[in-house]
C-alpha cells in the first residue's frame, strides 16, 4: 500500500470561562485543550481515481473516559473557536461523514486518540491519525478467463446488510467495504459458436476481513475434462479458496477446451515435445509492430497460455507454417517485406519467402529472407532425415514453384524454381523416408489440361533429382492443400468438383472435400470427394497414431456425409476420420456447430498424445482465431 497523501488540519480549542454567580457552587477548575487532526490515507491507486477527502467535512466527538459523549463537532468546521473543559480525563475521535456499506468512491476513515488528562488551567494538544477503516477488494481476471469467456462478472456483499457492489466486465477498481464477512460471487458465460451460452456462477466469502486491508480476488477458470476449476485467491497472507462446480462444463456441442485469440489470423498448431501446444497466428492487434506480425503462442494441455512471442517489423509480416525439431528448436516459414526490427538487415526485394528459428521459449535464433526480385512467399516446411528443412512457395507474384533446402544454421543449401506454362504454387512439402520429399503444387501448366486447376505432384529424391512427377484432377477445378508421405504412398487433401479425370471412387456433386492416394511410382490409387450438395472443402490433413487419416474442413452441406444444421446459412468446421487402407472409407465424419452468422475457415489440425484432437480456424474474417480440443471420436 502506499500513501497518496497526508492531509493535516490543526484546530485549536481554547478555553472560555463561564462568568460564575454568586449564588453557584464553588467553581470547577478547567483547562485547555488543542485538538489536532491529522488523516492518513493509505489506498492503491485504481483506474487513475484520486481520492478526495476533506476533514472539514468529518464528525468529531469529545468524550469523557467512561464513554459520555462531551462534545459533538458535525461537521468539523462548524466547530467553534474556543471551546474549555472541566479537568478530568477524556479521548476523542473522529470519523468521515460517509460511513456507508459498500462504495467505490470515498472511503471511511476513523481515528480515536488515546486517553488524556486535562488539568487547571492547562493547555493539552492531542494528535488524532484518521485512517482507512474500511475493507477493499478487488477482481482480477487472469488471461485465460478474458481469451475464454465472453462474459465475466462480479458482485461483493457485506452479508449483515446485504449491500452490495457490482463490478463490470474487465472493471478492476477497488471497492470499499464495511469491515464485516463478505460474499463473493463471479458469473462466467461461456458463448459457443452457435450463439448458445453457458452460465456459471461461483461463490466464495472472506469469513474475517480486516481493515485497511485489500484483497485482491484472482479468478482463473479454466475448461478441462468436462467441469470449470475456479479459483479464488485472497492476498495479504490469507488463505485460498478453490471452488469446484460440481457439473459438467463441456455437454452438448462444446469442446474440451475452446480458446479464442481477438485480431488474429489462424495458421497452425502442433503438439509439442513437453506434451503442450505451439500455434502460429497472423497478428494484426495493437501490440503487432506493424499491420501484421507472426505470433507464436505456447499453451500447455488445457489451453492455458504460458508464454507469447511475436516476429517481424513496422511492414506486413505473417508466418505460414512451423515445425518443431527433436531439441524443442522451432522452425517457422512465411513472407515478410519489412527491413526493419526482426527483418533489419535482411535483403528485401518487395516481399520475400522468410525464414524463422527459435529456441524452445520462442526466442529469436536466425531469420533468413530466399526469394527473387518480386513478391515471393514459403506456404509449408518439413525436417528431412538430414537435419535440414525443406520448404516450398511461390516467387515472382506467385507464377512459380519455389523449393528451398535450408541447414539448421540458417545456411541456404540449396533453392529451384518450378516455372511450367502458367501460375503455378507450392503450398505443401513432405520428407520421405528415402531422405527426400514430396512436392504438392496448385498448377494451371497441365499440358493435357484436365481443368483449370489441377492438382501437381513431384516426388525428389535425396540428391535432388526429380524422380517423377505427375498432375492430378478432372475436368473441373481441383485445390490442393496438404500432402503426406508414407510407407506406401502420398495422400493428397483439398478440393474439388470434377466427377471425372483420376476421380475414380466415391464422387459428390458440386464442390467438395478432395482426398486421394498415389503410390510410390505416381499412380493414382484412388481419388475421392466427400460432402454433400452444398460447398465443402479440406484444408489440412494429419495421420493419427493408428495410421488413418485425419482432415479439417469446412462445410455448408447437411446432407450426403454431413449431418451439419443448415439454419444459419453459414459454413461449419467439419472434422474427418478416413480409412486410407480401405480406399478411403469415413470412420467419423462430424461437423462442429453453426456459426451463427460467421463463416469458419479451418486452417490446421492435429492429434495430440492423448488422442485427442485439436482443431485451429478462424471466424469473423480475422477476427477471432479459435483453437478446439476434441475428444478422439471428433466429439465435443
Amino acid at each position: 500500500m502506499k500513501t497518496l497523501r497526508a492531509l493535516l488540519l490543526s484546530l485549536l480549542f481554547l478555553a472560555v470561562a463561564c462568568q460564575q454567580q454568586s449564588e453557584a457552587p464553588e467553581p470547577l477548575d478547567y483547562g485547555y485543550l488543542s485538538l489536532n487532526l491529522s488523516l492518513t490515507i493509505t489506498s492503491e491507486s485504481t483506474s487513475g481515481r484520486t481520492l478526495a477527502v476533506s476533514t472539514d467535512d468529518f464528525r468529531v466527538t469529545i468524550f469523557a473516559a467512561d464513554g459520555t459523549e462531551v462534545m459533538v463537532f458535525d461537521p468539523f468546521s462548524s466547530a467553534p473557536a474556543e471551546v474549555s473543559l472541566p479537568t478530568g480525563e477524556y479521548y476523542v475521535e473522529a470519523h468521515s461523514n460517509n460511513l456507508v456499506d459498500a462504495a467505490f468512491e470515498n472511503p471511511y476513515y476513523f481515528g480515536r486518540s488515546d486517553n488524556f488528562t486535562i488539568d487547571k488551567e492547562e493547555l493539552k494538544s492531542i494528535d488524532i491519525d484518521a485512517e482507512l477503516a474500511n475493507t477493499k477488494v478487488a477482481i482480477n481476471y487472469s488471461t485465460n478467463v478474458v481469451n475464454t469467456f465472453h462474459s465475466y462478472t462480479g458482485t461483493v456483499t457485506v452479508l449483515s446488510s446485504g449491500a452490495s457492489l457490482f463490478y463490470d466486465q474487465g472493471e478492476t477498481r477497488e471497492g470499499y467495504f464495511l469491515t464485516s464477512p463478505l460474499g463473493v460471487e463471479v458469473n462466467l458465460s461461456y458463448t459457443k459458436l452457435d450463439g448458445t451460452t453457458i452460465d456459471r456462477t461461483f461463490t466464495a466469502s472472506i469469513a474475517d476481513p480486516q481493515p485497511k486491508t485489500l484483497y485482491n480476488i484472482n479468478v482463473d477458470a479454466t475448461l478441462e475434462d468436462g467441469k470449470v476449476v475456479f479459483n479464488i485467491t485472497v492476498d495479504e497472507g490469507f488463505d485460498t479458496v478453490e471452488v469446484e462446480l460440481g457439473e459438467s462444463a463441456a455437454s452438448g456441442a462444446e469442446p474440451s477446451f475452446f480458446v479464442s485469440f481477438p485480431n488474429m489470423g489462424a495458421t497452425k498448431v502442433i503438439e509439442t515435445i513437453d506434451g503442450g501446444y505451439l500455434l502460429l497466428l497472423a497478428d494484426n492487434s495493437a501490440q503487432s509492430y506493424g499491420s501484421w506480425d507472426a505470433r507464436l503462442v505456447k499453451t500447455d494441455v488445457n489451453g492455458n497460455i504460458l508464454w507469447q512471442q511475436h516476429y517481424g517489423g513496422t511492414g506486413h509480416d505473417v508466418g505460414s507454417d512451423l515445425i518443431e525439431d527433436s531439441n524443442g528448436n522451432i522452425y517457422i516459414v512465411g513472407n515478410a517485406n519489412s527491413t526493419d526490427l526482426d527483418l533489419a538487415g535482411d535483403n528485401i526485394d518487395q516481399s520475400d519467402g522468410w525464414v524463422i528459428k527459435t529456441d524452445n521459449m520462442g526466442n529469436l535464433i536466425w531469420d533468413l529472407t530466399v526469394g527473387t526480385t518480386s513478391n515471393d512467399r514459403l506456404a509449408e516446411l518439413d525436417l528431412l532425415s538430414n537435419g535440414n528443412i525443406v520448404t516450398t512457395g511461390s516467387v515472382a507474384s506467385f507464377g512459380d514453384i519455389f523449393v528451398a533446402e535450408i541447414t539448421p544454421s540458417g545456411t541456404l543449401v540449396s533453392s529451384r524454381t518450378i516455372a511450367m506454362l502458367s501460375v503455378d504454387e507450392g503450398y505443401s512439402i513432405s520428407a520421405t523416408d528415402d531422405g527426400g520429399y514430396i512436392l504438392l503444387a496448385l498448377s494451371r501448366s497441365n499440358p493435357a489440361r484436365l481443368g483449370n486447376y489441377d492438382g501437381y505432384l513431384e516426388k525428389v529424391s535425396p540428391n535432388g533429382v526429380v524422380a517423377w512427377n505427375t498432375f492430378l484432377g478432372g475436368s473441373g477445378v481441383e485445390i490442393p492443400s496438404k500432402v503426406l508421405a508414407a510407407s506406401d504412398g502420398y495422400y493428397v487433401a483439398g478440393i474439388s468438383d470434377s466427377s471425372d479425370g483420376d476421380l475414380t471412387g466415391n464422387v459428390h456433386a458440386g464442390n467438395n472435400g478432395w482426398i486421394c492416394k498415389v503410390n510410390l511410382s505416381g499412380g493414382v490409387v484412388f481419388s475421392n470427394t466427400y460432402g454433400g450438395d452444398e460447398i465443402d472443402g479440406f484444408s489440412d490433413a494429419v495421420f493419427d497414431i493408428n495410421g488413418d487419416l485425419l482432415i479439417i474442413g469446412a462445410t455448408y452441406s447437411a446432407n450426403g456425409d454431413l449431418t451439419a444444421d443448415p439454419s444459419d446459412g453459414n459454413a461449419d468446421l467439419w472434422v474427418l476420420r478416413v480409412d486410407p487402407s480401405s480406399s478411403g472409407n469415413i470412420i467419423h465424419s462430424n461437423t462442429i456447430w453453426g456459426l451463427n452468422g460467421d463463416f469458419f475457415s479451418p486452417s490446421s489440425i492435429a492429434e495430440t498424445s492423448s488422442s485427442n484432437v485439436l482443431a485451429l480456424g478462424q471466424r469473423g474474417g480475422y477476427a477471432f482465431a479459435d483453437l478446439l480440443k476434441l475428444q478422439p471420436n471428433l466429439q465435443q
